[in-house]
């Protein structure tokens, strides 16, 4: 008698094990489905409420000489120099086909209209003295 009472011990311990084993895997994959229908819902969210408009890629050959009309102001792709611009603030405005090639290369092109008020120019050119690299600043006619 004593050891069949033992025997049922031993099998409830680990049907208890089993049991705990079984709810801790059911909680790790119920976290993970939780997680990846929060990025699921995060990314379609986002996706549809994003500003400003899609522009198809115009590619990025690099030209010499003439080439097509850009699909975009400013230009966001397509046809420039083989050089790149060096990166940082410019008093004068840099051409479509150099500032092209600096987006080729991760770079962020900041333009602003001539004639700002000076406080705002200073403000979007700390841009540059604040994260420096692969930036530039530089005046766009309109």
């Amino acid at each position: 008698m004593a050891n069949e009472i033992k025997q049922i011990r031993l099998d409830q311990a680990v049907r208890r094990r089993k049991i705990k084993r079984a709810v801790w895997i059911l909680l790790g994959v119920g976290f993970l489905v939780l997680i990846i229908v929060g990025i699921v819902y995060y990314n379609n969210r986002y996706d549809k409420n994003l500003p400003g408009q899609l522009i198809p890629d115009q590619g990025r050959e690099h030209v010499t000489g003439s080439h097509p009309p850009y699909n975009s102001n400013p230009p966001t792709s397509g046809w420039h120099n083989p050089q790149a611009a060096e990166w940082g603030v410019y008093k004068e405005e840099l051409s479509d086909e150099m500032l092209i090639h600096n987006l080729e290369h991760g770079g962020v092109g900041i333009s602003y209209r001539p004639g700002i008020p000076e406080d705002v120019q200073k403000k979007l050119e700390s841009f540059y003295d604040k994260y420096g690299r692969k930036i530039i600043v530089a005046p766009r006619a309109p």
